[in-house]
């Protein structure tokens, strides 16, 4: 499972994988998600939140927000588990906390 931070435009945003315990948790958040949404679209530059790339689909998370992009398809959910509490913890962790937003914009 890899974990990008869409953060920068014109070059490579910062990347990193996650494994076992971490990855089993991260799963189990993204599944429990059932409350849909209105999808959050994120400003011109700087902070666009995460994306999660994992056995061909991909999650992209912003503003409390999950949008889900499966095949054709397209689906928006509250983060009503916590997966962007667990993202920026992840970015912490990896030493990026300079490339977030105050926490009271997150």
């Amino acid at each position: 499972m890899q974990i990008e931070l869409q953060v920068f435009s014109g070059r490579p945003n910062p990347r990193w994988s996650v494994f076992g315990v971490q990855a089993s948790d991260l799963m189990r958040r993204l599944r429990s998600l059932h409350v849909e949404a209105n999808e959050m679209v994120a400003p011109g530059l700087g902070f666009h939140g995460f994306v999660i790339h994992y056995s061909g689909s991909r999650f992209c998370v912003y503003k409390l927000r999950v949008t889900v992009f499966r095949s054709k398809t397209k689906r928006v959910f509250q983060d009503t588990a916590g997966v962007e509490a667990f993202l920026v913890a992840q970015a912490r962790s990896h030493g990026l906390d300079n490339l977030l937003p105050p926490i009271d914009q997150l």
